[in-house]
């Protein structure tokens, strides 16, 4: 589909702003820290540019009416990251209690009408059309409390009975693999058995293990403790575990 936008805009000369002439794709993300989630739409046109750091111009209001986001138009920085790629934007939504808002996403000549859905296991964004735009997924999942998740990658394929001896010290520690609810949780996804979906494509290893468990317990001092253990099989293994705080532990540099 390709549609265009007028260039004319308060506050931003005319020369330095292109009209969109692709759509614009629209993923959801839950920003994970110490103590707080925030919700930020991650934007992007499906057009690449030649310069990649082309910033996406958009207008956000939010207030008790619900949340109006515009998107109005491509600008031209003077300094040019030499690569092509989409031009981008990251909404920060903040923090939003659990209910439903009034949620636009419009061009300077479409309007999108929907609803942000919010509770404790999920966002929906939920639209009859979308014009000019792309919702990338309807349902994001939200990670849940105590959830760590992770690779292993290797370059060997009998490091396999590293893999399995680790997962093995991973419980002795108090990990407890159960199966997750199905769904895309954007940093990782789960399948209909409940079981994390392994992304080998593109790893840059010959082999890769995924795996995902919860620890409800002092969370310190075991991050303290499977740092010190995973450290332990570098560089046969290398090992990259996220937790549900945002937090990233891998056994590789210092």
């Amino acid at each position: 589909m390709v549609w265009m936008v007028s260039c004319s805009m308060t506050n931003h000369e005319e020369s330095d702003i292109t009209t969109f002439e692709s759509l614009i794709i629209i993923t959801p993300v839950e920003v994970l820290g110490q103590n707080s989630r925030e919700l930020h739409f991650i934007c992007q046109t499906e057009k690449e540019y030649p310069c990649v750091n082309y910033p996406i111009l958009t207008n956000k209001i939010i207030d008790e009416n619900g949340i109006f986001v515009t998107f109005e138009g491509v600008k031209e920085t003077d300094f040019c990251f030499t690569a092509i790629g989409p031009a981008t934007a990251t909404l920060d939504l903040g923090s939003k209690s659990n209910g439903r808002y009034h949620l636009e996403l419009n061009t300077k000549v479409q309007r999108n009408v929907g609803n942000l859905m919010i509770s404790d296991s999920e966002f929906i964004l939920d639209f009859m059309d979308q014009n000019g735009i792309v919702i990338s997924r309807k349902a994001t999942k939200r990670v849940p409390n105590y959830i760590y998740w992770g690779t292993i990658g290797y370059h060997i394929e009998s490091s396999i009975d590293q893999v399995e001896e680790f997962i093995e010290k991973l419980k002795i520690e108090g990990a407890i693999f159960d199966k997750q609810t199905p769904g895309d949780y954007h940093y990782y996804q789960i399948d209909q058995e409940g079981q994390i979906v392994v992304n080998r494509e593109n790893s840059g290893y010959w082999f890769l293990e995924s795996f995902i468990f919860s620890f409800d317990g002092f969370e310190e001092d075991f991050n303290e403790n499977i740092l010190s253990l995973s450290k332990e099989y570098f560089p046969d293994l290398y090992i990259n575990i996220n937790t549900f705080k945002g937090e990233q532990i891998f056994n590789w540099g210092n």
